[in-house]
């Protein structure tokens, strides 16, 4: 077999794509396997934990103000601001709830909600301790177990290209930037495939609790009419607001899309539910020097 690093820039980028495929894999496996099934008995019934396990402290305040508009608690003042409606601080709620009813106490934007740092620490402090100890979200050793896994997948295919790029260097080859490039995507992808947010185990509940409540978003029509303020909060913390009924699911997006100035670039004409517009490796020109 030949040296790889004898390869011209465009062979050896395609080697260096396939070195990088088998190593995202290898890493994804072996975090499957160190992470141990944790078997939840019970099921999830708390909307704004079903919120958080499925997308964080964001989607769970974007619930929270959902449930908390459809209990008459909160109202609508326009199409981006809401209001707290109780004079005072009604029995029975749960912190988040009641921090969100204080921060609407005025006319407050929507998506301010969802950027209050003060509400994501409250949401955060209810809601992961509990996920974290039912094995649904990482605890600290498996943050350390993917954690070095990371090292290991971004020291391997680092010192691949670096080894690649001096060779290149000392034979009078500069035109190494797609190989640069491809190292920052193959890194990237690492991350996202290493520190998934969810565990095994949460990932499981997750599917568990969409086919469990699938009859419910089947007649979601009749969730329009009052007195299923409880199945629409757990509809929208399994499926998302975009999956309540026309009426609140329209309302909710509206609601929480943030303002974007004219020369800002679009995300989507759905962006409501906290999906950001993040920027791609962007690959450069030239090949990887022979």
């Amino acid at each position: 077999m030949s040296n790889p690093f004898d390869l011209r820039g465009p062979e050896f980028l395609v080697f260096y794509v396939i070195l990088g495929a088998v190593v995202t894999l290898v890493i994804a496996s072996l975090r499957r396997r160190s992470e141990r099934a944790v078997e939840v008995r019970v099921p999830l019934t708390d909307y704004l934990k079903i919120a958080y396990l499925r997308g964080g402290p964001d989607e769970a305040l974007r619930v929270a103000a959902v449930a908390l508009m459809d209990r008459g608690l909160v109202e609508v003042v326009d199409a981006h601001h809401l209001k707290a409606t109780p004079a005072q601080m009604p029995a029975g709620l749960q912190r988040t709830e009641e921090r969100l009813l204080e921060s609407c106490k005025d006319p407050t934007r929507a998506s301010a909600i969802v950027d209050d740092v003060s509400l994501k620490i409250t949401v955060t402090t209810e809601c992961e301790g509990q996920l974290v100890r039912a094995g649904l979200l990482p605890d600290d050793n498996v943050k350390a177990d993917r954690q070095w896994l990371l090292i290991v997948g971004s020291s391997l295919l680092g010192l691949v290209a670096l080894v690649k790029i001096v060779l290149a260097l000392g034979r009078g080859r500069t035109n190494v930037g797609l190989l640069i490039a491809a190292v920052v995507a193959f890194v990237y992808v690492l991350y996202r495939v290493a520190n998934p947010f969810r565990t095994l185990a949460g990932e499981t509940m997750l599917a568990d609790l969409r086919q469990l409540f699938s009859a419910l978003k089947d007649r979601t029509v009749s969730l329009a009419t009052p007195g299923g303020a409880h199945e629409l909060a757990l509809l929208a913390a399994v499926f998302g607001i975009g999956s309540l009924p026309a009426g609140h699911g329209l309302v909710a997006e509206e609601l929480f899309r943030k303002p974007q100035s004219e020369s800002s670039s679009s995300c989507g004409s759905g962006g409501a539910c906290g999906s950001s517009c993040g920027g791609g490796c962007g690959g450069g020109c030239g090949g990887c020097g022979s």
